[in-house]
């Protein structure tokens, strides 16, 4: 009886490992499909310089910021890709402070971006966690161990916007994607302060 139950017990373990080890493949494969698809959504760039002269008509606190982030004839940034670790929170309610790795793309013109996290759970589990924003859908998934999707939600209209918006407020890291070229709108507030505007897809973020 415990031979048959130890020879159970190692099919069950090998079925396990299987079914993770397939499902990270098919979460991996995801990943870089989104990443393939974002690249071949970019729009051709007419223009591959930064020219100050055509920035004149910036509100001029947007003018000051691109002078002192950008350098005049300076190549536009038509791709980027971040390596990130830090500690998230699921929800301001809670204390507890889960760390993270992640892979990001960006690419401006299309514009879009794929990120990819593991976030540590106890146990030494993880849960891999997708966000991404490619030819006008967003698109989140969770996945226990990287492998067993447990949430997933693509293409509504509130994803869309968020994951536009997100590309948006993190575009100071990629800060050509801010130029007009790129397809942001901006609208004075005061002598300090402007509003960007970026529409693709019809939707609008600011």
């Amino acid at each position: 009886m415990a031979f048959w139950f130890l020879i159970a017990s190692v099919v069950i373990a090998l079925a396990a490992a299987a079914a993770v080890w397939f499902g990270q493949k098919r979460e991996t494969a995801r990943v870089e499909g989104l990443r393939l698809a974002l690249g071949q959504s970019a729009a051709p760039t007419a223009c591959t310089t930064v020219d100050f002269a055509t920035l004149a008509a910036l509100p001029p606190p947007v003018l000051r910021y691109f002078r002192r982030v950008l350098n005049d004839g300076q190549k536009v940034i038509q791709a980027a890709y971040f390596s990130q670790t830090g500690a998230l929170r699921t929800s301001l309610q809670t204390a507890h402070w889960s760390a993270f790795t992640a892979r990001q793309w960006v690419v401006p013109a299309a514009p879009g971006f794929v990120w990819s996290a593991r976030v540590a759970m106890p146990l030494a589990t993880h849960v891999g966690v997708q966000d991404s924003y490619v030819a006008g859908a967003g698109s989140g998934r969770v996945s226990l161990l990287s492998a067993l999707a447990v949430a997933a939600e693509s293409g509504q209209p509130e994803l869309n916007a968020g994951a536009l918006h997100r590309y948006l407020a993190e575009a100071v890291w990629y800060p050509t994607a801010l130029l007009p070229q790129f397809g942001v709108v901006w609208t004075p507030i005061n002598d300090h302060a402007a509003l960007a505007t970026l529409s693709d897809h019809g939707i609008t973020v600011t």
